[in-house]
C-alpha cells in the first residue's frame, strides 16, 4: 500500500468514527482484497455497505478525479475501477481534507454514457485512467463532508 492511500484509510477510518458509524477494516483480508474493497460499514439500523477509499493530492489544483482503469503492476492489468466490488466510493481531496463519496453504480453509468467526453490520462508509474470533473458529478454524489 502507498503512504498517500494509507492516509486516505486513516482519515475515513476517524470520520466514521467521528460519526459513531460502525466501520470494520477489510483491507488487508485477502477476500476482500481482491475486490478491491476497503471497509464494510454498518449504519444504525444494521445495513451493510462496502467501501473503496482513494486519497488524491491532485485534485485539488485540477479538480479531477482519477479514475484508474488500467494499471500494470495489478492482476490482469487491471485498474482499481474495472474490478473493484465496492458499493461506494470514498474519494478525498488529501489537501482540503474533504470526502466525496458516490456509488460506483452512478459513478460507472457517469463514465459509460459520458466516456467519449472524458479525457483519459497517465501517471508516471504507468497506470492510467479517466479524469472525471467533480464540479459535473457533484449532482451525483451521495454526500460530502470534511474529514
Amino acid at each position: 500500500m502507498n503512504i498517500l492511500g494509507d492516509e486516505g484509510e486513516r482519515a475515513f477510518a476517524e470520520l466514521m468514527k467521528k460519526n459513531n458509524v460502525k466501520t470494520d477494516d477489510v483491507s488487508g483480508n485477502p477476500e476482500y482484497w481482491v475486490k478491491d474493497i476497503d471497509f464494510i460499514i454498518t449504519d444504525r439500523y444494521g445495513n451493510e455497505r462496502t467501501i473503496e477509499v482513494k486519497n488524491d493530492a491532485c485534485m485539488s489544483k485540477t479538480g479531477n478525479l482519477y479514475i484508474e482503469t488500467f494499471n500494470p503492476r495489478s492482476i490482469g492489468q487491471q485498474g482499481w475501477f474495472n474490478f473493484t466490488e465496492a458499493e461506494i466510493l470514498a474519494y478525498e481531496d488529501a489537501n482540503n481534507k474533504i470526502f466525496y463519496f458516490i456509488t460506483l453504480e452512478n459513478l460507472r453509468n457517469y463514465i459509460n454514457t459520458n466516456k467519449q467526453n472524458i479525457k483519459i490520462a497517465g501517471t508516471p508509474d504507468g497506470s492510467k485512467g479517466y479524469l472525471v470533473k467533480l464540479k459535473e458529478i457533484k449532482p451525483l454524489l451521495m454526500w460530502e463532508t470534511a474529514a
